[in-house]
């Protein structure tokens, strides 16, 4: 029992002790330096602004363009989504049957003025 009075005591006594050696620090004055912040300021200048969006594009007008012919495209004239008048070319068709088609309908043609000529001579002669 009685070392645990000594041990109370002692214990007792280190915690003034420490308390009493705190409190005998004299602060000294403190000066503080202010802080300057230091900004560079630059010229002002146009910078391009992008902004993007998630977004679906629909067109709320369509026309439906239809060849008169049948074949395959060799051309296009136009963009996608070009503004095109009425009348202006848009596409060139492969024209190697019409041409074929066409020349063959001249040959009949002439063959039938030919046989028709040679009718007339042979009524004309009777």
């Amino acid at each position: 029992m009685r070392n645990l009075k000594q041990a109370l005591y002692v214990s007792i006594y280190l915690v003034c002790f420490i308390s009493f050696a705190q409190a005998k620090k004299i602060p000294q004055p403190f000066h503080m330096v202010p802080k300057a912040d230091i900004y560079i300021v630059q010229k002002p200048t146009n910078l391009p602004i992008y902004v993007q969006y998630p977004a679906f594009i629909a067109s709320y007008k369509t026309a439906m363009v239809v060849s008169r012919a049948s074949g395959i495209l060799e051309k296009k004239y136009f963009k996608s989504g070009q503004y095109v008048k009425r009348g202006v070319l848009l596409y060139k068709i492969q024209d190697d049957q019409y041409k074929a088609l066409y020349d063959a309908s001249h040959a009949d043609m002439l063959m039938d003025k030919a046989v028709l000529a040679n009718a007339l001579k042979n009524w004309n002669r009777v």
